[in-house]
């Protein structure tokens, strides 16, 4: 096997997003807003960068100056952008996001004519993929021929130089043409080609539930409860429940994407899976008491802080 130059490669989403200010306010009464990096491979890319791996991003933003300040913001975060590409005549996506803690947090896509869908085959240096230890994939970009085509074609890349890939069910029914109802079939077959899959119980579902997931993974499954923790299903052995953090929650947007950041740590650290399941329960619960999401990861120190508080050391 080569050496490899990398630890993750997150492929798919990568956008704006405009997270209120005005905290507990209706999202029609907001008045301002605070602009963050966003779209889920791309959160996952920072955290995992700043827990102390090396990422870079796979994805397409529009040749305008929201595309160059996704550039820009990964690049600041020490994330490799040597394949962010431009998406002439496309639109760098916007989210616009409400915080109404405990249970209220609107989203508004804005992703018509967006450029990190445009992704395609030709993005894909299978060279440069096989130089990471992992390859992240969105399952937001299965929803469309092209870029599913790309996100195939980083899998065998992947895989065939004995790499790991991890899929991240990333449901977006909206963004679907069909609003997902050819996603279960789409969602396994992709499952088939992974070591790890990663999804909220309404993911799972979507993607064909947690039996048909299991038997089509050929590795882990990480199903997310929030703020109940997660259950790991292990190939072949007894799901474990892992419990989560009790914190006051301003934030949940992002929270997802801090668990995935955290397990990967772990992960590609060689730990066991429930291990790596209370170190992503913890990167979770810190960002959901802070605002945005990529700005919000924690540095590895900061969890090790947060797990001392409690008495807890690194799992």
């Amino acid at each position: 096997m080569a050496a490899t130059s990398l630890d993750v490669i997150c492929v798919g989403r990568a956008a704006v997003d405009l997270y209120a200010e005005q905290v507990g306010v209706p999202l029609e009464d907001v008045s301002s807003f605070a602009k963050y990096l966003g779209g889920s491979p791309a959160n996952v890319a920072v955290g995992a960068r700043k827990l102390g791996l090396s990422t870079a991003m796979l994805t397409r933003v529009g040749a305008d100056p929201m595309g160059a300040f996704v550039r820009k913001a990964l690049a600041g975060y020490g994330v490799d952008v040597s394949h962010v590409t431009d998406a002439g005549g496309f639109l760098t996506g916007l989210v616009i996001l409400g915080i109404e803690p405990p249970d209220r947090f609107p989203i508004l896509f804005y992703r018509e004519r967006c450029a990190d869908i445009q992704l395609h085959e030709g993005d894909v240096e299978p060279r440069w993929v096989a130089s990471a230890r992992a390859t992240v994939l969105s399952g937001t970009h299965l929803s469309q021929p092209q870029s599913r085509g790309a996100l195939h074609k980083a899998t065998e890349a992947a895989s065939g130089a004995g790499r790991k890939v991890a899929l991240d069910i990333d449901w977006r029914p909206f963004l679907w043409p069909d609003g997902g109802r050819a996603a279960r079939g789409v969602y396994l077959e992709a499952a088939s080609r992974c070591d790890l899959v990663v999804g909220t119980e309404e993911e799972a579902e979507a993607a064909g539930g947690v039996a048909a997931l299991r038997e089509a993974c050929p590795g882990l499954l990480v199903v997310k409860r929030g703020g109940r923790g997660c259950s790991v299903f292990p190939r072949g052995a007894p799901p474990l429940d892992v419990p989560g953090f009790k914190v006051e929650v301003l934030n949940v947007l992002g929270a997802g994407d801090a668990f995935l950041s955290g397990f990967l740590r772990g992960w590609l650290s060689g730990w066991e899976p429930a291990r790596c399941a209370r170190l992503a329960n913890a990167v979770g619960a810190i960002v959901v008491t802070r605002h945005g999401c990529a700005p919000a990861m924690p540095t590895f120190e900061e969890v090790e802080q947060f797990l001392a508080d409690r008495g807890e050391a690194i799992p």
